[in-house]
């Protein structure tokens, strides 16, 4: 076993507990399955609220606890020796009835998580309050949500990203949102959820940087293939977003997704022409350059507060209203091409980049997690 590994293993096993944890008093359940849902979580513990929370991890994520605030580990629940049996009996009973290939270690992963959630839900029934989740898409908080309406307990899900098609159907009782722009869009996609707009916990609009002289001209944020779009269509846009860019500027730079599976078809495309790669941090790549240009990428809304004009490349079948990042918009290349063009004029790209900072505040404001306590103390059934 490598260190990294064993490393990981011991991380697991010091949160599992011989016997269940009984809670003593009413408490809000927050899941935790993603980087993002750990670094809210600790934000959450950490804001000082008199409100009981109370956290619980998959089992991939629970072995990142290790690099988070004390206080928040201390609120860890629901991880027990009986899940683990649990867990690896059903796992077993799946490698039985698939004899001619072997689940995945990953299945077994799978199959404990459900164990835990549902034993710490079934075991807390009358101290939970309410289930929140980060992502109700994924499978452990997708669990976690059936588990709580199959009891009548109140679910609701954090908004963690721009919303997408493959965030429908919506099955939480409520939302926490960004901003008026999307509680108005969730209201209107599903009838009846309830909405509050509580900003991007996490997330402060800084404050306008000084203008200063870029270090270089383009930046192009990369996305994941097979999230939204599929793998084919999702290269081929970027494709395209090269050839042009490459009839302006001698090198662009490219900026990975945390979870990328393009780059190596983007570098062997790009061939022997120039081009850099910067993985640091966001704001710094985004204070370098004067333009981004992404698919549908979060990251559209931010480069305006970072004077970089954020531009939004999307052929015409993949557009509409939950894809729409920035009010420049490019269908085709001649599209892009047109842009970029009239980008070069300082008049028409300062005027740009005003109208992309107004577009952008109204999408994204700042978390405010006393608004999200004041709902949950308010109500507790959301």
């Amino acid at each position: 076993m490598t260190i990294p590994a064993y490393h990981k293993l011991s991380t697991f096993l010091g949160h599992i507990r011989l016997f269940a944890r009984k809670e003593s008093e009413s408490y809000h359940l927050f899941i935790i399955d993603g980087p993002n849902a750990i670094k809210i979580s600790a934000l959450l513990v950490n804001s000082g609220t008199p409100l009981t929370l109370r956290f619980i991890a998959s089992a991939h994520y629970l072995t990142r606890l290790d690099e988070t605030d004390a206080s928040l580990k201390q609120r860890m629940v629901g991880w027990q020796v009986s899940t683990l049996f649990k867990g690896a009996w059903r796992y077993l009973c799946a490698c039985k009835n698939a004899p001619h290939k072997i689940p995945p270690v990953s299945e077994l992963r799978a199959l404990t998580s459900r164990e835990c959630i549902e034993s710490h839900i079934k075991s807390n029934l009358r101290q939970i309050k309410s289930v929140i989740v980060f992502n109700e898409r994924n499978p452990f908080p997708a669990y976690a949500v059936a588990s709580a309406k199959k009891h009548a307990i109140a679910t609701a899900c954090i908004q963690h990203g721009a919303i997408v098609e493959n965030y429908f159907p919506v099955y939480v009782d409520a939302y926490f949102t960004w901003s008026d722009y999307y509680s108005r869009l969730l209201e209107r996609r599903v009838p009846g959820l309830k909405t509050s707009c509580i900003g991007r916990l996490g997330y402060q609009i800084p404050s306008p940087p000084p203008r200063s002289e870029k270090t270089s001209s383009l930046l192009i944020v990369l996305q994941p293939a097979d999230v939204s779009i599929a793998g084919d269509a999702l290269l081929s846009h970027f494709q395209q977003i090269l050839e042009v860019c490459y009839r302006f500027f001698d090198t662009v730079t490219l900026r990975p997704h945390p979870s990328d599976n393009i780059m190596p078809d983007i570098a062997a495309f790009i061939g022997n022409r120039f081009f850099s790669v910067d993985s640091g941090s966001l704001d710094d790549a985004l204070s370098a350059h004067a333009i981004t240009i992404s698919l549908y990428s979060t990251v559209l809304f931010e480069a305006p507060l970072f004077d970089s004009v954020p531009v939004q490349y999307l052929a015409t079948h993949l557009s509409g209203e939950l894809m729409e990042r920035s009010e420049l918009r490019a269908e085709s290349p001649e599209d892009l091409h047109a842009i970029i063009k009239s980008l070069q004029d300082k008049t028409y790209f300062d005027a740009c980049l005003d109208n992309a900072k107004k577009y952008a505040e109204q999408r994204m404001t700042s978390g405010n997690s006393a608004a999200l306590f004041s709902v949950l103390e308010q109500n507790a059934n959301l």
